[in-house]
């Protein structure tokens, strides 16, 4: 019975009640240790008629075991994982050690969890209790937190207990908390009325409400630690102490009392994550104990006995452990090691044998390193982290010790935890490393310092590293060089630099270069960006080949393509990307699917196919965002926000743009805050805020030049800029950035960059026949370059004509104009060509919203991907989101639009979708090359 929690008690039957109507919902309860957080998850699981129940329990020994947790909580679900999409299925059967096969994507993990929870709860409604969450493993808290934030119309409730202050936290962002504090004092007298025998003295009541702070637990505990005398309120009562705390030294005086053969079977109890009788009674049957030993510990209250072993409370299992002679614990460790050994759990067995360890010991520390490569292939990329770490420091010769120190730091990174890796990296340098390894080292170490914004620390740690290293080991010296350049480019956008550092690169690599993927890129982009084109075509194309068929390294075929299209060879930039596409989805890969959509989505704005675009942009930011790496995501926002601004998703644009601006200016990012700030410009400009987009796009502008940047088809910001200036009356300013814009133009000879030019000449020049040339002279060049560009032309050669009293003339360019938008999903530029036309004396009928404007984000992708012919199991896979939520959104989508099938959703989302398709068969051939001209 809970005494005093009744509005907790309220808000969990909250959640208990939206489930059982197939709404889903999460809680994460807080409090200290005995606050009474596991009465109130029971009692959740009491009262949960009518519902299924999946239960788990994060363990402190087990903290490093990846998706222990996880595992514990789906094993009674698991006859249903056939239900869920086949590459979610090998995911999770890897990461959960049940059967071999590649390494298991974490994303694709996450979403196996999730498809086989909804499996389960098709069934009737689920709830899943998760006590001790702060004593997960890493993996487990990531899985289980992308569950709780992807519920929706599935019938799961998710509760989590989690204890707190403790040394390890339980971050849950998205998902509601409860946090409990100690009961009133009406309550907690009532608790302890139940525990106080009778004849006990008032006084020794009051001191114990005021000893225990309305800790439940410490209400229900101590008054049986009190000898008679106290009792009768006689002798003398504890002075103030925290509950917990006095808790755990009255489980402590228990287990003083028991016998020692019963302390040392606690012990091994304490020390092992599987509280199975029949698993404890190995490592008990080989120090001479077996379960009876435990007996006198559940007449003491400690445990309970059944088919398995549980503490009273989590603080008994954590003081005893604490409690114990390090000898002891050793000696506990190495019996559960024998026992893990003979039931086949190589992970747990390694571990235990490292608790056992009395120092260094190489056969110990390999089992660590298998531990290691264990949960790499899992997607446990934290406990591959701790696993090496322990290894290295149980692992005598000083290289290998160093190698693991290195691969430890390597994997801390990966898991999010630049600190610990900073400081693994940096004693594995000061070991006993290769060249080569060192090298790799440097370079991380120097990137996790770029992460933080520290770019001068970081450039540095590079360059010095390469200086260094060229005498004795130049290919690793060019490593550096590489990484360093990158770094350049993207935090200083200092082009010269960059191209200077790329160069080094690539002589010091010698005759390798040709074939390094890597290098081939970082040079043909550097010389790129500084519009250089003729000199970069020949290592971009070199890149193209060497990644082209080959399904590692995709995040660098992503970068292949796009410095292909920034040379306007969209062509095979989208044949790379379509591939690398397929291939990531097909591998599970989605922490290279998510980079990959984000380069697709500019390959498709850049042909003016608008729509589609901003749904792969969307899922890139959706996968991305999962993944903790701050520079990639603003980069996806920022270009997320553009889409949206054009668009006419007002508030989704600038919220992402501010969030990208933000963070990039916070990491010193100088090219995400270019790209923010032209999202933020682009916005203003659709929106009428000329004078708005003239001070975000100056910035970007200005930074770019100041940067060496001479390829404005890398941005496009410049004709913004023009169009901006021009609108809020600053033609001298406005005439300056066309003329810069035109002579890279002609330097990069670039279709796109051509008509842009050309576009914004028209736009400052006064005289009207060099207006209409220039406007001509657009057009031609957009044939090669976007229905959408040639719009923006016929827009802007439409406004001049009627402006100049050739309304009729203007028609025919702002019809064009009107139906291109309204075909690509333009908002705000449609509307204005329709002011445009009206205001040239048409009549238009008023326009009827299409599909995509009814829709929210969400409702749009589901409905674009159904529309594709993708059942309901395979759009949710793609978006991370169960089938029943698909159905609940798809319904909304019916009636929305008004429609009552598949086949007419198909039709709807077809209209106004006639977004030009300027590929030909013959573009579709590998790597063919359009070319440019000069």
């Amino acid at each position: 019975m809970l005494f005093g929690r009744e509005r907790e008690s309220a808000r969990v039957t909250e959640v208990l009640d939206a489930a059982r109507a197939r709404r889903s919902g999460a809680l994460v309860v807080r409090g200290e240790a005995g606050i009474g957080k596991s009465a109130l998850l029971n009692e959740a699981s009491d009262r949960a008629d009518g519902m299924r129940v999946l239960r788990a329990r994060g363990v402190e020994s087990e903290v490093d075991v990846a998706y222990s947790g996880l595992h514990e909580l789906l094993r009674p679900a698991l006859s249903s994982i056939d239900a869920i999409p086949d590459a979610q299925a090998v995911a999770l059967r890897a990461a959960l050690a049940l059967a071999a096969g590649a390494v298991a994507e974490r994303l694709a993990v996450c979403g196996g969890a999730l498809s086989l929870l909804a499996a389960v709860a098709e069934e009737r409604p689920l709830l899943c209790v998760i006590d001790d969450a702060h004593w997960l493993d890493e993996a487990s808290t990531a899985a289980m937190t992308f569950v709780a934030r992807r519920l929706d119309a599935d019938g799961i409730a998710m509760l989590f207990g989690v204890r707190e202050p403790e040394i390890r936290t339980f971050t849950a962002p998205g998902i509601a908390e409860l946090r409990l504090g100690g009961l009133d004092r009406g309550a907690a007298r009532q608790l302890l009325a139940t525990r106080l025998p009778a004849g006990a003295g008032s006084l020794v009541a009051e001191q114990l409400l005021e000893i225990s702070r309305g800790n439940p637990l410490a209400l229900i505990e101590l008054p049986s630690d009190l000898t008679a005398t106290q009792l009768a309120g006689q002798g003398p009562g504890d002075g103030p102490v925290h509950a917990g705390t006095a808790v755990e030294h009255g489980f402590l005086r228990r287990l003083a009392q028991l016998p020692s053969s019963t302390r040392r079977a606690l012990l091994v109890v304490a020390a092992s994550e599987v509280g199975e009788l029949r698993a404890l009674s190995r490592a008990l049957a080989i120090l001479g104990l077996d379960s009876q030993s435990l007996e006198p510990a559940e007449q003491a209250g400690l445990v309970t006995l059944a088919s398995s072993v549980d503490f009273c409370h989590p603080l008994a299992r954590s003081a005893i452990y604490g409690a114990a002679e390090e000898n002891d614990r050793r000696a506990a460790h190495r019996a559960l090691a024998v026992a893990a050994d003979a039931a086949g759990e190589a992970d747990r067995h390694a571990w235990h044998l490292a608790g056992g360890a009395h120092g260094p010991d190489e056969r110990i520390a390999s089992a660590l390193a298998g531990a290691a490569e264990s949960a790499r292939h899992r997607g446990g990329v934290w406990s591959e982290a701790k696993a090496l770490e322990r290894a290295a420091r149980l692992t005598p010769e000083p290289h290998l010790r160093a190698r693991r120190l290195a691969r430890a730091g390597d994997a801390a990174f990966r898991a999010g935890r630049p600190e610990l890796a900073e400081a693994l990296l940096a004693e594995a340098v000061e070991g006993d490393l290769e060249l080569h390894e060192l090298a790799h080292a440097q370079a991380r170490r120097a990137y996790i310092r770029l992460e933080r914004g520290e770019l001068d620390d970081a450039l540095d740690m590079m360059i010095g590293g390469a200086n260094d290293l060229e005498p004795k080991d130049p290919r690793a010296a060019a490593t550096l060089l590489t990484n360093a350049a990158t770094a350049a480019d993207h935090h200083r956008l200092d082009i010269p630099w960059s191209i200077a550092l790329a160069e080094r690169a690539w002589r010091l690599a010698g005759g390798g270069a040709i074939n390094d993927p890597e290098l081939c890129h970082i040079v043909s982009c550097q010389l790129l960006s500084a519009g250089r084109v003729g000199d970069a075509m020949d290592p971009a194309w070199r890149c193209a080949e060497l990644v082209e068929n080959n399904s590692e390294g995709r995040v660098v075929v992503a970068d292949a393509a796009s410095t292909l299209l920034y040379a306007g060879e969209h062509a095979a930039a989208r044949r790379l990307l379509e591939r690398a596409v397929a291939a990531n989805r097909g591998a599970g890969a989605l922490g290279d699917l998510g980079y990959t959509l984000h380069i697709y989505a500019q390959v498709e704005w850049y042909d003016g196919r608008l729509q589609h675009a901003y749904g792969h942009a969307l899922e890139a930011v959706q996968i991305v965002e999962e993944l903790g790496t701050p520079q990639t995501l603003d980069d996806c926002l920022s270009r997320l926000a553009l889409f949206e601004a054009v668009l006419g998703r007002e508030s989704d644009s600038r919220g992402h743009a501010q969030r990208a601006l933000g963070s990039a200016l916070q990491l010193g990012d100088r090219k995400n805050e270019v790209r923010a700030r032209s999202a933020l410009g682009t916005l203003a400009l659709v929106t009428g805020a000329a004078d708005a987009a003239v001070a975000q796009l100056a910035q970007a502008v200005a930074a770019l030049e100041a940067g060496g940047v001479g390829n404005p088809n890398q941005f496009r910001i410049h004709p913004d800029l023009v169009e901006a200036c021009a609108r809020s009356g600053r033609i001298d300013e406005a005439k300056s950035v066309a003329a810069s814009l035109e002579r890279q133009a002609r330097a990069t000879g670039i279709a796109w960059t051509l008509g842009a030019a050309m576009r914004c000449r028209a736009l400052v020049v006064d005289a009207d026949a060099a207006a209409e040339a220039g406007f001509q002279e657009a057009l031609s060049f957009h044939e090669r370059a976007g229905a959408f560009e040639r719009a923006r032309t016929e827009l802007c050669f439409g406004e001049r004509l009627r402006r100049r009293g050739r309304r009729r003339d203007s028609r025919m360019h702002l019809g064009a104009a009107l139906e291109a938008f309204e075909g690509s999903g333009a908002t705000p530029w449609a509307e204005r060509a329709r002011t445009e036309l009206r205001a040239s004396g048409l009549t238009l009928r008023r326009r009827q919203p299409a599909a995509r404007e009814q829709l929210t984000p969400q409702e749009l992708q589901i409905a674009r991907l159904v529309a594709e012919g993708k059942t309901n199991r395979d759009v949710a896979a793609a978006l991370f989101i169960t089938p029943k939520t698909v159905e609940f959104h798809l319904t909304r989508v019916y009636r929305k639009l008004g429609i009552h099938s598949r086949s007419e959703l198909v039709r709807r989302m077809a209209d106004h979708e006639t977004e030009v398709d300027l590929h030909d068969p013959q573009n579709r051939e590998p790597l063919e090359r359009e070319g440019h001209r000069s």
